[in-house]
């Protein structure tokens, strides 16, 4: 008789949920994730730094995109990128960055003048995260998010600036 039959008294689905959580710790497996509700694109593997395909077709969730995105973007975190953006293509807008929960998340609060424009949340890709969201809507500021840490959700320069501008548009 093992440790895990002592402590689960045979109960075997509560042994593997203890030895996932214990793998998760040691950083040798992942916990099991909760069925989504939402149907999401199949997850794939980390790019490559040589910037090539991850797998040899051409489907686009698998191909890095030459231009900028958040997965060939050398310089920093998820946060740095964005901030490098929303700072280089959106200049006409003082930009504040706070990174919450450890560095987790992030919020980038957008002025124009002495009022708010727009608060942006970046959160990691299984967030459901609505607290800000909903202070905003409540307070009548205009929201927009990101997610980070998926594979095929490349975040391009292009379309964060676009998404961005018109969502400050309204």
């Amino acid at each position: 008789m093992g440790i895990f039959d002592k402590l689960f008294g045979g109960d075997k689905k509560a042994e593997k949920n203890a030895l996932d959580f214990l793998k998760a710790l040691a950083g040798t497996a992942k916990p099991e994730q909760k069925p989504q509700t939402k149907a999401q694109p199949e997850k794939k593997p980390e790019p490559q730094p040589s910037n090539q395909t991850a797998a040899a077709n051409d489907d686009p969730w698998n191909t890095v995109p030459e231009e900028e995105n958040l997965f060939n973007y050398k310089g920093g975190s998820y946060a740095d990128y964005f901030e490098h953006v929303f700072k280089e293509d959106l200049p006409e807008y003082r930009i504040e960055k706070e990174l919450w929960y450890g560095g987790k998340r992030a919020v980038f609060t957008f002025f124009s003048g002495a009022g708010k424009a727009l608060v942006v949340e970046i959160l990691p890709e299984h967030s459901e995260a609505k607290k800000l969201r909903d202070t905003c809507k409540a307070s009548g500021t205009p929201y927009l998010r990101y997610y980070y840490g998926h594979w095929g959700w490349w975040n391009t320069r292009s379309y964060v600036t676009n998404r961005t501008r018109a969502a400050i548009k309204g």
